[in-house]
């Protein structure tokens, strides 16, 4: 039997780097919660952004 998952990840950056701060890391966190989706079956993943 197939097992799925939904997830809702709530958290908050702060930080006076800069954008370019953000998406570098962004990415890196994108391509780290594809790695977890795969691992654990995780279906969808809703993340929120706000500058």
């Amino acid at each position: 039997m197939l097992v799925t998952y939904n997830v809702i990840l709530l958290g908050y950056v702060k930080t006076y780097k800069g954008d370019d701060y953000h998406i570098e890391h962004l990415g890196n966190f994108i391509k780290f919660l594809m790695r977890l989706g795969v691992a654990h079956q995780i279906q969808h993943f809703a993340i929120a952004f706000s500058k």
